[in-house]
């Protein structure tokens, strides 16, 4: 999108001093675009102390290991420094004024002053994640002040179908319906995280219908037993992944850093590669977050005409 007239976020951002790029084209190409942010969940609703603040911004799900890096984080240092002005808060405060300073301001407050001085023209919020505890879209759209689209993330689709009650001879064709109940409804997209389900180095191959049958009829059965319905198939996993891709929308797809759950090992987007192969001229791939494997991710997105890499 661009305009010769700066847009608002601009200004914003150069009273604060937080535009300081390594050229001055850079400050005139952003002075003339809004950015669409292509994937990001809602914000925590409600109070946030500092024990929460902190543990928010770490990929670790143990709250011992946030506490110990504290704002120490590339993340906390960027927060620090791009923030902080934003919120009048000095980028030289130590770490312990920070955090009492910002958790004494409402999650809400912060987010109606950084969300529209990012400039968004658009914000892509994937919904399989937290549920409850933070905003939905409509409630992050009034808060940013832009138009929000979702992104549905297949395995969540997938658990809710087999928690309803289906029989495995007609699971393929309920996840599928199901999918395109989520498109017809307002997705814009799709999402896979089967990098922390079974890794990426699985058969890139589309199942066969036997196979997906076989192998609903034991996670169905698994969960009648009252097993979780966390699903972790690989087969079922590879019957998702070839779904999205049939719908001909974008699929996004996990891959390098999260939480302690996922064997970061399995999740560099060059074991995609025969996959990427065999989706060329279907769909757009989006490769999310790829740190530390960046380099292989822009290897792939320079080679592969449908595939994209996240730079956020």
């Amino acid at each position: 999108m661009s305009s010769d007239v700066p847009p608002v976020w601009q200004a914003t951002a150069l009273a604060a001093g937080l535009i300081d790029g390594p050229h001055p084209a850079v400050n005139e190409l952003l002075g003339t675009m809004e950015l669409i942010d292509h994937h990001t969940h809602g914000i925590l609703t409600g109070p946030t102390d500092a024990a929460t603040y902190v543990h928010a911004l770490s990929e670790s799900d143990r709250p011992d290991a946030s506490a110990g890096a504290g704002l120490g984080t590339q993340l906390g240092i960027a927060v620090r420094r791009w923030c902080g002005p934003l919120l009048g808060l000095s980028a030289e405060l130590g770490e312990a004024e920070f955090i009492a300073a910002r958790t004494a301001m409402s999650t809400d407050a912060v987010a109606r002053r950084l969300i529209p001085a990012a400039g968004y023209e658009r914000l892509l919020v994937e919904t399989g994640f937290r549920g409850e505890e933070i905003t939905s879209p409509a409630q992050l759209a009034e808060v940013a002040g832009r138009p929000v689209s979702p992104v549905a993330r297949l395995e969540t689709i997938a658990e809710r179908v087999a928690l309803a009650g289906v029989e495995a001879s007609a699971f393929a064709t309920a996840v599928r319906d199901a999918i395109d109940a989520e498109l017809a409804a307002g997705s814009v997209g799709l999402k896979s995280i089967v990098a922390y389900r079974a890794g990426l180095d699985i058969d890139p191959t589309r199942p066969g219908g036997v196979d997906v049958v076989r192998q609903a009829g034991a996670w169905l059965r698994a969960i009648d037993g009252g097993g979780p319905a966390r699903l972790t198939d690989p087969v079922l996993l590879r019957f998702l992944l070839w779904a999205g891709v049939d719908t001909g929308r974008p699929l996004q797809i996990h891959t390098g850093f999260g939480d302690p759950d996922l064997d970061l090992h399995r999740a560099d987007p060059l074991l995609l590669t025969d996959f990427l192969r065999a989706t060329e001229g279907r769909c757009q791939i989006l490769l999310l977050h790829t740190y530390p494997f960046h380099r292989g991710a822009g290897y792939l997105a320079h080679v592969f005409p449908h595939v994209s890499i996240d730079v956020g």
